[in-house]
Formats: C-alpha cells, sequence, structure tokens
C-alpha cells in the first residue's frame, strides 16, 4: 500500500516540473520514508503511530477515549490510563517493538518493586493486553505481543461476608437516620455505592417500591427496597424536610452538614468505617461492597435462584454473579442432608 502511495507521490511530482535535483529528490524521499514510518497503510486507512514526549503512544489515548465510549467509568479509564503509561515508559519501545517478553518483564520487575499481589498484578496484565488487543484489530500494529502472555494465577480468598446477626448488629449500630437509611438500602437493593450516591428522590416509585438505579457501565438497572428499607427511608425524609433546599437536595442522600451536598462514594465509606468501628464483635473488613455481596449470599441461601440474583445485581455474566454468591460450607452440608441420603 505504502509503495503505490510513494510512486504515485513521485509522479505527482514530477509532473511539477520543479527541476529537483538527484540528490534533492532523495532527500525529499528520504524525509518521506521517515514520516511514514509513524503510520501504517492498511485498507487506505492511516493509522497514528506517534510517540508523544512523555514515551507514551498517542494509540494509548485512542484507545482510552475508545473505552470512554463505550460507557467505562472515570475512575477506571484513570486506572487504564496509570497503568499503560506507566508500562510505556519503562519498556521505552514504541507498541509495534514490544515483544511478549517485553510485558513479561514489565510485570515480573513491577511486582518485585511493588510488592503486589498476583490478582492485583493479574488485573495490570489484563489492562496491557487488552490495549494490544485494541491496536491490533484497528491496525496500528501487525501483530500482536499479548496473546503469548498467559493468565497470572493467583489463590481467589472467600469474600468475607455478613451473616443475618451481624447485619442486625450493623443496623443497631448506624446512629443518624441517614446513616440507618444508607445501611438499609445497601442491604435492600443490594446496589453499589456509587449507585447509592446517584439516586434522585424522583428515581424511587413508593408504589411498586421500585428504584432506578445508574450504576457501572453508564446504564440504567432497577432494583427493589423491602417493606423496611421503606419505613427507614420515610423516617429519613421527614428528617430531610427540615433542612434547608440547596442544589443537591434532588439526590436521596445528602450530608448532614452545610452545604448539604450530595453524598460521594468516600462519604459512604466512611459512614460504613464508623459503624464498623463501633462492633466488636464483627472482626472481618467490610466495606459498602460487602452489603452488596451478602445480600445476594443471604437471597441464595434463602432459596433465590442464581439466574434472578444475576437480573437483580445487574450482572451481564452468570460467572460474575457466582463470585459474589459464594455457598458456604453450612448451605452446602445443609443441601447435602436433605438430598443426599
Amino acid at each position: 500500500m505504502y509503495n503505490d502511495f510513494k510512486n504515485d507521490f513521485i509522479s505527482d511530482l514530477s509532473t511539477m516540473n520543479l527541476k529537483l535535483s538527484r540528490d534533492q529528490m532523495s532527500k525529499i524521499l528520504a524525509v518521506l520514508d521517515g514520516t511514514a514510518n509513524k503510520y501504517d497503510f492498511l485498507n487506505r486507512n492511516i493509522v497514528n503511530r506517534t510517540v508523544l514526549a512523555n514515551g507514551v503512544p498517542q494509540s494509548v489515548y485512542d484507545y482510552i477515549q475508545c473505552k470512554k465510549v463505550e460507557g467505562l467509568t472515570k475512575e477506571t479509564l484513570y486506572t487504564y490510563k496509570i497503568t499503560l503509561e506507566l508500562f510505556f515508559k519503562a519498556v521505552q519501545k514504541p507498541p509495534e517493538y514490544i515483544e511478549a517478553q517485553d510485558i513479561m518483564n514489565y510485570l515480573r520487575d513491577y511486582q518485585s518493586t511493588h510488592n503486589v499481589s498476583n490478582r492485583t498484578l493479574d488485573k495490570y496484565r489484563q489492562h496491557i493486553c487488552c490495549y494490544f488487543v485494541f491496536i491490533h484489530d484497528y491496525g496500528y500494529i501487525q501483530r500482536n505481543p499479548s496473546r503469548q502472555v498467559k493468565k497470572i494465577k493467583y489463590e481467589t480468598k472467600p469474600m468475607p461476608v455478613l451473616t443475618e446477626y451481624e447485619m442486625e448488629l450493623v443496623r443497631g449500630a448506624a446512629i443518624s437516620r441517614r446513616d440507618k437509611a444508607v445501611v438499609e438500602f445497601l442491604l435492600s437493593t443490594a446496589c453499589r455505592a456509587g449507585e447509592l450516591c446517584g439516586v434522585r428522590l424522583q428515581d424511587i416509585n413508593w408504589d411498586t417500591d421500585e428504584v432506578l438505579l445508574f450504576g457501572k457501565g453508564s446504564k440504567f438497572g432497577y432494583s427493589f427496597i423491602t417493606p423496611r428499607c421503606k419505613y427507614i427511608l420515610k423516617q429519613y425524609l421527614e428528617y430531610r424536610d427540615e433542612i434547608p433546599e440547596s442544589e443537591d437536595s434532588k439526590y436521596l442522600f445528602i450530608s448532614e452538614r452545610y452545604p448539604y451536598k450530595q453524598l460521594t462514594v468516600r462519604g459512604v465509606e466512611d459512614i460504613i468505617s464508623r459503624i464498623m468501628s463501633r462492633i466488636e464483635d464483627i472482626h472481618k473488613h467490610i466495606s459498602p461492597h460487602r452489603f452488596r455481596a451478602s445480600s445476594s449470599t443471604l437471597a441464595f441461601e434463602n432459596g433465590m435462584a442464581l439466574e434472578d440474583i444475576q437480573i437483580w445485581l445487574r450482572h451481564e455474566s452468570v460467572k460474575t454473579t457466582q463470585i459474589y454468591v459464594k455457598n458456604n460450607i453450612s448451605h452446602v452440608h445443609g443441601q447435602h442432608s436433605r438430598f443426599v441420603h
């Protein structure tokens, strides 16, 4: 493709009667070849191979933009960006010269330097490999080196979840009406912390007990509030009526102090952290996301079908749901006693 372009360029240049010497023509063609090295001429599409001043190829930012269009969160996009920038600054090679060994050496050195777990390292491997799949599919490179980089094995530890008794302890340790409402909303809807923060008053249908959530992947979905959750939310909203209106009053959960801003993910984490610090009988780390796993696990143990839990949690794959819903040994023992004689 490039040779055809080059021949056409020489032909067009010759029609201009510029009377170029052989030395001048050689210099022009050398500049043309040097510039063309930055591009890939495939199917008449010109792909930018520029490496920026910071040592990171432009294709990294093209990839990030593509992922942004797909609806990935700002936090995820930032993680991808940092991972790829660190990678290219370390290997100091443009993508078309990267070998599988370069990727594996980088991951090995990163783990040695930063002392990260195999689980974390495999996440970075996925980020790097997904980028190379993208630039290969879009014609930035002819060969995908990441195909030879194998998944990093790691031990999957059981996700700590709350028992029914521990859920009651958490409910009892929440003091303010808002904090009680946050706890109950997390347990009832099994929503993510970011989804909780984004719920507006108009998103709750009090007649059907449904709540509209906007979350991961910029997707909408529905969850449900229990009678207990509905009662506690009503109590919280009575308290909200006493708070002056603000530009964030449209949100269900706001801060308890002026200027009464929309609750943030960090704010939810702080609420749960304060509640857990008041409970002496729970000796495991419980984050807001553990409420999601706890509610889904309890629902499964009480007989809810895995496929229904998948829809409730808004998972695209039932495999993801299975990560959340882990059969504990007591549940397996109960099922064994029921079916095996």
